[in-house]
């Protein structure tokens, strides 16, 4: 019997005529870990809790889902000097997940005292699309531009999570149903100009606005007897809706010789935040804020000579939480494991410095870069465990982020038949939260080798190896791992068909991962282990010709200041 754990496709598609173009790509991905399935182990020690003092889970499960996600493009140019493009894409999919979890409680002497078992089902559907447009007007002088942009996002998700709590000691059997969703909308118009003043000034300028709504809903009806699940049983619920404004305007000004080029500028942004709630424990409340930021961006560029490249440049970014982490919802369903959101977190701002050299010849190219990190009011979750040995979790916004890497990047192609690269990165990271006495520092390090030499006529072998030492956050250290991937490719027909034959880990069949954790109440190490080693098969075939070009603005709309929150398993790619 042949078991297929991953099943994917792509297919895209580009027509050209006249002045007209277009491209559509559309991708399918579909796995199932039944036949694989995870196990994971943990303990924890509690220093603030002398009868709840370790707390041991061992759990086992599978996962089950499928994605699919679509992009259109398309490009219109009547002449010369005015362009319109249109882009969208539409993601949908499910992400399934079942797991039986064997839970454990004892005193400081190791004595049993609460011992449960739980059995979940989690059902997390999904789907969403985005449409954008944008309008470029070009003028006589060269480079001369102003860009018309608006987007449109819609994003409704959901989940369901059936839990089974079997009681073994001090503990009550029960059965819960948990389900939430979750609706957000964002409509973003931009304007962007370029003007090129002289041969070597040019300024550019321009203004956005962001109007979002999310809306989030989530509760819980437990299982009574002979009743069932009743919907009008809510034991809680909290209905969150959050509306947002952000407005914008940057002005930047640059130079540009044969060897040095400059750019500075600062943008301002106006953000006004209002959510209202209906919470069963707190009750109708609503709260906001106004923020003011000044984010000034800064970078020079020195070109000694042809194939070298110097670059220094500075700049802040914005980053905002998602409605997840600002919801005051409390999820106590496991009365030893809580979480609950913050609704007082506001953006969060972060400062980087970076350091560039690039390096380009025929058969050698390599970069090198050194980059910090600095943020005074960075967002994260963190835990805290009480003297009852219940944790609980929740965000905060005074973390304070001090990180610095150095990354190297080298490729080597002396022929058509051999190319080589290297990439790795080495770093070190500290995170404060000073008010709980949280601080975790680490030393990271990960690379990757590739190689792709030619067989035979239309062969080739793709050979790779990888190693990560682990990554570090608040109050939390993963360990490291090891992969290595081979893949055997052969064209036919004329190179319009190839067949790819590829494996993962070859040498190791299962994957553990572990972790740790430490705060002032409490230390714990977790491991888990998966399936790793991994066969496919692929065939790519290729029709008409490839030269067909949809045109792209000089700017569009790019979104990336909200942070995610949730635990949907898939979505944009």
């Amino acid at each position: 019997m042949i078991f297929l754990e991953y099943v994917g496709s792509r297919a895209s598609l580009s027509v050209q005529k006249g002045k007209f173009a277009a491209s559509v790509q559309a991708f399918f991905f579909q796995m199932n870990r039944r036949n694989r399935p995870y196990t994971s182990e943990s303990r924890r020690e509690n220093f603030a809790s002398e009868q709840q003092r370790y707390h041991t889970s061992e759990s086992t499960g599978y996962g089950k889902g499928h994605n699919e996600y679509v992009t259109l493009n398309l490009s219109y140019q009547p002449d010369t000097l005015n362009l319109v493009t249109l882009e969208g894409s539409l993601w949908t999919g499910a992400w399934k997940n079942s797991s039986d979890t064997r839970i454990r409680m004892s005193d400081a002497a190791e004595t049993p005292t609460v011992a449960y078992d739980t059995h979940d089902y989690d059902n997390y559907p999904y789907t969403g699309f985005q449409v954008g447009a944008n309008y470029e007007r070009r003028f006589r002088k060269p480079e001369h531009t102003l860009t018309v942009s608006d987007m449109v996002e819609i994003d409704p998700d959901k989940g369901y999570n059936l839990v089974t709590y079997d009681g073994v000691l001090n503990y009550p059997s029960s059965q819960l149903y948990k389900r939430h969703t979750s609706r957000s909308f964002t409509n973003t118009f931009q304007l962007d100009y370029y003007n090129p003043l002289a041969e070597h000034h040019y300024v550019e300028a321009g203004s956005k606005y962001i109007y979002r709504i999310n809306k989030g809903y989530q509760n819980e009806i437990p299982w009574i007897d002979p009743v069932g699940f009743d919907p009008t049983n809510m034991t809680k619920y909290d209905d969150l809706r959050q509306r947002q404004q952000i407005f914008s305007l940057y002005f930047g000004y640059g130079l540009k010789f044969s060897k040095v080029s400059a750019r500075a500028g600062v943008r301002m942004e106006r953000t006004w935040n209002h959510a209202d709630a209906d919470n069963s424990r707190e009750g109708i409340y609503d709260y906001g804020n106004r923020l003011l930021n000044f984010i000034p961006y800064l970078s020079f560029t020195y070109k000694p000579r042809d194939g070298h490249n110097l670059s220094l440049s500075y700049t802040e970014r914005l980053r905002r939480p998602s409605i997840s982490m600002l919801s005051t919802y409390l999820d106590d369903s496991d009365p030893y494991n809580t979480s609950q959101g913050n609704p007082d977190l506001e953006a969060s701002t972060t400062h980087t410095l970076s350091l560039k050299y690039n390096y380009f010849s025929p058969k050698w190219s390599g970069t090198f870069t050194l980059s910090g990190h600095l943020s005074n009011d960075g967002i994260s979750s963190w835990t805290s465990v009480d003297d009852q040995g219940v944790s609980h979790t929740t965000y905060s916004n005074n973390v304070r982020e001090r990180t610095a890497s150095a990354r190297l990047s080298v490729n080597y192609s002396p022929s058509e038949k051999f190319s080589f690269a290297l990439n790795g990165r080495g770093g070190y990271s500290h995170y404060r939260l000073p008010q709980e006495e949280i601080s975790t520092e680490e030393f990271t390090f990960d690379q990757n080798l590739n190689m792709n030499i030619a067989l035979w006529k239309a062969a080739t072998v793709s050979l790779g190896e990888g190693y990560n030492s682990g990554s570090a956050n608040l109050g939390r250290k993963s360990g490291d791992y090891f992969y290595s991937y081979a893949t055997l490719s052969q064209k036919f027909f004329d190179k319009k068909l190839q067949i790819s034959v590829s494996c993962y880990n070859p040498f190791t069949k299962y994957q553990t991962y572990s972790s740790t954790a430490q705060t002032p109440t409490y230390r714990s190490q977790s491991r888990s282990r998966n399936h790793s080693r991994q066969f496919s098969i692929g065939a790519y075939w290729r029709f008409g010709k490839q030269n067909v070009q949809v045109r792209k603005t000089r700017k569009s709309i790019s979104n990336d200041d909200m942070m995610d929150g949730g635990n949907k398993q898939g979505g944009k790619q």
